[in-house]
Formats: structure tokens, sequence, C-alpha cells
């Protein structure tokens, strides 16, 4: 309807035009300035904003793959060394390479700048030649031998003779731990590294670590012994790293001393020895003694002279990290071996997603040194992060090398397949009982062997789980990470500070330390065990047959039993129940009101005796049906886990 008046037009016209006007005339003004030229400044501000959107993350990642499209390459580098720098695993590289027809087969092969080209070429990168290393001067090494063989049977205490110290003393329960590099001093003037595996068979994963970074192998078989399980297993290391092998048949000393059949079980394992018409030395010992040890240090450097072994000290340096620990006052600290090249205080070294400038070194013997050149191991400060154990060192120009080496690193992982155990935390609202760990151990060849060690279990029944792993001491983080998981903590070779222990009293977390793994393993088992359901069982304390059914008279109507006992007893008490079969069928199950001999209430009644047995209420039991009087028994059920080594 249209207004009559003038005012009420002029409202009419004010309300239905005038959003109209409003939102022709904001159109009009976005026209305009998208049309008008913008400044430089205003435009950056857009795309800084519109970059905001899509996340820093994106676009780090983004310069990051923009940075790998150039990779530096020298001649003489390793198909390991220019793998990580590409920020793929050695093992495509290699695939990758033998595809095309070249030479390298192992990592640890050297290549050209051709080669290197090549391969870049095939994964769409460019190459960036550097004239670092252009005329290597190979020099002999001295020798990194590896000591393997099975549990107590006398490792350490040979190298506690080649380096007159006590070294089996210092472990707990003589046994090796972890690795240990060690130089010895030989009557000549020369030298030789030593490294020490564990024998325990929980430890497979160091001692693999050590036959790939070691020359030649001394697998030590005890006489009295002789071949057992983790000497096939050193043997299996050794031979899948083509290694050279030297075996010392060690304790010849002992009574029960046994060298013939010793020998034919390793002729057995694949190796030939030397009086058989095979190429593998062996010397009988006696490390506890010192029998025949000199001998052995001869054949050691025989073998090593047939290789031809060769390093040089003017190139670039190569390490790879033996082990890995948090220093309390010096931080992240590295065992590392040098391969090539020399490693000097300041030099700036990147190993897997880790990189330092070095700031102090010591030798085996905890001496400082300022270099260290092939074939030697020393202790490496200066590290921005912890280097995990079995990680290739390789020396950079500069910081921001490194840091790029360092992403390059990172982000191979994240692109990877591999899910790190810590990931996976127990929930408490789950059907099947769980048991979350939260680990801790001295130094990260420790963390692993836990980690390996745990891999060997495999019951369904309660599941075992990693929540967190951490290397040091224990810590109140610690605990409440437990806490929240409903899980324990267990350490390795750590101990549980006095300011902790009031957090563990207040949360109520179990937590287990120990520095000897099988006796940490068999208490892990332990929590294992109580968390499992239990079952319950069934005993029968006694049957009885119906003869007679009587009905009481009066106010409690209600059918009797007559009965006499014919197995066992009848007991009357609160944790027994009674069952009345009818064949296989069950009419009741339950509780009795009253058990009565000759009018007198009873608890029980034995064999071959009669009684009277009133349920209560209206029950359709006959003669010839029979009466169960039974208990029921909580069973814990245990976890069939063995970590018994020995």
């Amino acid at each position: 309807l249209w207004p009559r008046d003038l005012l009420s037009c002029t409202m009419w016209v004010r309300s239905t035009c005038s959003p109209a006007v409003r939102g022709l005339r904001r159109f009009l003004t976005v026209e305009a300035d998208r049309t008008r030229p913008q400044p430089k400044s205003v435009k950056k501000r857009a795309r800084d904003k519109s970059a905001s959107k899509i996340g820093p993350s994106k676009v780090n990642v983004a310069a990051a793959r923009e940075k790998i499209t150039t990779v530096a390459i020298r001649d003489g580098m390793t198909i390991a060394e220019l793998a990580m720098r590409m920020g793929k695993s050695s093992d495509l590289l290699l695939q990758t390479s033998i595809q095309h027809g070249h030479d390298a087969v192992l990592a640890s092969d050297r290549i050209n700048i051709r080669v290197a080209s090549s391969l870049l070429r095939r994964f769409n990168m460019k190459t960036k030649v550097t004239d670092r290393a252009a005329s290597l001067e190979w020099h002999p090494r001295p020798p990194v031998v590896t000591i393997m063989g099975h549990v107590d049977h006398g490792k350490t205490t040979l190298l506690d003779r080649l380096r007159q110290t006590s070294v089996a003393a210092q472990e707990p329960g003589g046994i090796t731990q972890h690795i240990g590099a060690f130089r010895v001093q030989l009557e000549d003037g020369g030298e030789v590294t030593f490294i020490d595996t564990p024998g325990h068979a929980l430890f497979s994963s160091l001692r693999e670590r050590g036959a790939n970074v070691t020359d030649v192998v001394v697998l030590v078989v005890a006489a009295d012994d002789g071949v057992m399980t983790q000497t096939i297993q050193s043997v299996k290391y050794a031979k899948n790293a083509g290694i050279s092998m030297v075996v010392a048949i060690n304790k010849c000393d002992k009574g029960n001393a046994n060298v013939k059949k010793a020998k034919e079980q390793l002729l057995q394992c694949g190796i030939q020895l030397e009086e058989m018409g095979g190429n593998t030395q062996a010397v009988e010992i006696s490390a506890l003694k010192g029998t025949n040890v000199n001998k052995l240090v001869e054949a050691i450097v025989a073998e090593f002279e047939l290789l031809d072994q060769k390093s040089h000290t003017n190139g670039p340096a190569e390490a790879v990290i033996l082990e890995s620990f948090l220093d309390r006052h010096r931080g992240p600290v590295a065992t590392a071996l040098v391969q090539h090249g020399m490693v000097s205080v300041g030099s700036l070294l990147s190993a897997g997603s880790a990189w330092a400038r070095v700031r102090q070194m010591s030798d085996d013997t905890g001496k400082d040194v300022s270099r260290a050149l092939p074939s030697m191991p020393v202790r490496i400060s200066g590290w921005r992060a912890l280097p995990a154990a079995g990680e290739l060192v390789f020396a950079v120009e500069t910081e921001n090398e490194a840091q790029d080496l360092v992403k390059i690193s990172r982000r191979s992982t994240q692109d990877s397949d591999f899910v790190s155990p810590r990931l996976t935390v127990s929930s408490r609202g789950s059907v099947k009982p769980s048991l979350p760990l939260t680990i801790k151990a001295d130094t990260q060849g420790s963390l692993e062997a836990v980690i390996q060690s745990l891999k060997s279990y495999s019951q369904e029944e309660v599941t075992l789980k990693v929540a967190m792993t951490g290397l040091g001491n224990i810590s109140d983080s610690d605990i409440e990470m437990a806490a929240s998981s409903d899980g324990i903590v267990v350490g390795f070779n750590v101990k549980l500070p006095k300011s902790v222990s009031t957090s563990v009293k207040k949360q109520q977390i179990p937590v287990i330390t120990h520095n000897v793994i099988y006796h940490l393993l068999a208490l892990i088992k332990d929590q294992l065990n109580s968390r499992m359901l239990p079952t319950y069982d069934e005993v029968i304390a006694g049957e009885a047959n119906i003869l007679q059914v009587f009905q009481l008279r009066g106010r409690r109507k209600a059918p009797v039993a007559g009965c006499r006992v014919k197995n066992g007893s009848l007991q009357n008490s609160k944790k027994h129940k009674f069952r009345i079969l009818r064949g296989k069928n069950v009419i009741y199950d339950g509780d009795v009101s009253s058990i009565k001999q000759f009018k007198e209430d009873v608890t029980e009644v034995r064999k071959e005796a009669e009684c009277g047995i009133a349920f209560g209420g209206s029950l359709d039991f006959r003669e010839g049906d029979v009466i169960q009087c039974y208990t029921t028994e909580r069973v814990q059920k245990t976890v069939s886990w063995n970590v018994d080594i020995h």
C-alpha cells in the first residue's frame, strides 16, 4: 500500500531504498580500490598475510625442498655421504647405482664426480662441485678389531690382559653392557683399536654395529663350552659384513677344556681353520694367564696386513658414532671412531639429525686431545643435539651447511615409514590390559639394547608398550608420564634421585631400576604378571545323592533333600556354593539355608554320612538328583616370556 501523507512517504523511501544505495556505494568503492595501482609495501603485506594462512610449516618445507635441489659433491666421497646430502637412503642410492652400471655396491664405496653427478641427475638434482680433497694422500692406519663371542667366554678378560687394566670388574654382572673402544700399544710401537662388543644375547644390535665398523673380528670361543648361541650369531654378523676373522680359543688352561671339540664345532658353523685346509687362523690362548696372547696379536696384525686398508688425513673427516649420552656438565657427548681425515677441536661435524662444533675431545684414557686421526676413538662434546649411535659423521665447512644437512635428515626421517615405538601410548579404557613403559638409560646404546630385548615379548594377554624413552636419571616428568599412561618407569644404569622419590610416593608409580639387563627384564616380567587378568577355577568339595524329599510343615513350607554324601564333604560356609544336577542339567546353583543332622544345624557333613539340606523357596528337586558342593579359587596367570639368558 502507498503511504497517504508526505511524512509517511519519506519514511517509506528511506527504509526501502537506503540498503540498496549503501550496497551500490560499497561495490563502487571496492571496484575502485581493486583497479587503483598499489604500492609495493601493500603488495608485500598481502603476500605475507596469504602466506600466514598457508602456515609456517608448509612454507618452511617448501623452502627446504628448494634447497635440496643443489647438492655439493667432491671427488672420492662415499655413497653414504652422498645419500645423506641428498636426503635419501643409502640402499636406494646403491640400487640406483647398480641399475645404471656403476661400480659402487657398498655404502662405504667411494665414487668420483662423474658418478655422483650421474646419480644426482637421476633424482633431478643439480651438482655443486667442491675442490675439497682434490688430491688425497692415502697412508696405512692402525687396525680396528672387534672382540665377539658368547657371554662369559672371556672377551673382556682378553681386553683386560691386552690393556693390563681391570675392565670386567667394573661391568655389572661381569658382562659388558655397551660398546667400549680402546687403543692398545703394541711392543713394536704400533697401535690396535679394540672394540669390545657385548656377548650378551640381548645386545645383538650393538654387536652387529661393532662388526660394521671393524677390520678384523676376533671370535672368542671357550674351550670348555665350545660353540654357543651368541657364537653362531657373531659368525653370521661377521660373514654378512664381509669381515676377516681370527679365532681365539680361550680357557685352554682349564681341566675340562676340549680344544678339538671346539674346532670341530667351528667347522660345523662354516669356519674352516688353517689346520683343516681353510684360511681362518686359530690361536689357543688363556686370557686369564696371558698364554699365547702375543701370538694372537701377531695373527691379528698379519690378517690386517693382507687387507691393505688405508685412510687419508688431508681430506674431509669421516667417522662413525659408537655411543652417545648426556653428560651433566658437558651436555650431549658422543664416542666416535675416526675413519678418514682428521677431527680437530673447532671442526664442524654433521651426524644425521645432529651437528656440532667440536668444543672438547678426549681419548679412551680420558686425556684431552686436540686432534684425532684415523682408527682413533674419541669422546666429542659440543653437539647441539644427541647424535644417534651408528650415525655416520662428516665434516662440513660452515654452520649453514651443517644446519641444512640436519634439516634434510629430519625431513627424510619424517617422510619415511618408520614409526618410533615411543609414539605408542596406552589408553586407560582398553579392554585388554597393557603395561606402558617409560624407559630411561644412561646411554643411547643401552636404551637401544633394552628396546631390542623387549621385542622378544609376544604375549597377547598383556600388551607391552613403550610410552616414552630418554637418557639420564629419572625425573619428575618421567613419573608424570607414567602416571598419565597408567604405566611404570624403567631405569637401566640410571638412578632415582631423592628429590624425585616424593613424586613416586605421591603418584604411587612403580619404578624399577637395575644395572644388569636380564635382571631388569625379570622385574618387567613381574609387572606384566601383575596385570594379567586372573582366572577362576572350580574345585568340587563334595557330592551327595538325594535319597528322599521331605516337606516341612508349619510356617516354613519348603522341601528338604534327604541326602547321603558319596564323595568329599558338604560344607556350609560363605565361600561354598551348591549345585543341583539332574543328569547334565543344572536345576539350581546358589546357597543353602541350612544343613541338619538329627535336627541339629551343622556346618560340615563328611563322606557316607546322611543329612537334610534346605535350600529355601520351592525348588523342584527329586530323588536321584545329585548335589555338588564347590568353591571357586582365583588363579593368577603368568606370561610365558623367557628372560633367562643363561
